[in-house]
């Protein structure tokens, strides 16, 4: 790990808080991401400065059945992103096998507005940003609405060693396959 470029040389680069070049042959600067949907019509899915209007990171509220088609994986984790994903897989599920259903499209508009302005006051305004979610609190909404939160209160009565590794343990993926995987069953 290297800080901040200082200045280039000739043969190389000087990083900041050091005096010394590290010869290099070529720099290549990973500034970020353009979000592209090339299969999708910007008349269904605008896309104006690296923002998108999805419910949940998933879904476009403005189609006659939104929940026919999901984008996963379209969100920058601040933490895990594989879980999220695998939580945003078992959302779409969920809703195709009838078992839960998505909100009124001005219920889903106003929680995307809700989140956008989240993002605005907590993160620096920039393109970088504009699909940022905090790992646990996207895993606790999306299991919430598959029926997976678990209930950690529960725990506390019929498995307490469970219950101290929830509270008091690191945030794992597992912990939202403890409850409501009857959703994927028949």
């Amino acid at each position: 790990m290297k800080s901040d470029i200082d200045r280039f040389e000739e043969d190389g680069v000087v990083f900041k808080s050091e005096s010394t070049v590290t010869p290099c042959q070529a720099v290549v600067l990973a500034t970020g991401y353009k979000v592209v949907i090339p299969f999708i019509s910007e008349d269904i899915l605008p896309v104006q400065k690296n923002r998108v209007r999805l419910y949940k990171h998933i879904f476009i509220p403005t189609l006659k059945h939104p929940h026919t088609l999901g984008i996963m994986g379209l969100f920058q984790s601040v933490g895990a992103g594989i879980p999220c994903g695998e939580l945003q897989g078992r959302y779409f599920a969920a809703l195709n096998a009838g078992k839960v259903a998505l909100p009124s499209r001005p219920t889903m508009e106003m929680d995307i507005d809700r989140k956008l302005r989240q993002n605005e006051k907590k993160y620096y305004q920039s393109e970088r940003h504009t699909f940022q979610v905090d790992w646990v609190p996207y895993m606790d909404e999306l299991a919430a609405e598959v029926g997976s939160k678990p209930p950690l209160w529960k725990y506390l009565f019929t498995d307490f060693k469970l219950f101290l590794a929830l509270i008091f343990g690191p945030a794992v993926p597992y912990q939202y396959r403890l409850e409501g995987n009857q959703f994927l069953t028949r």
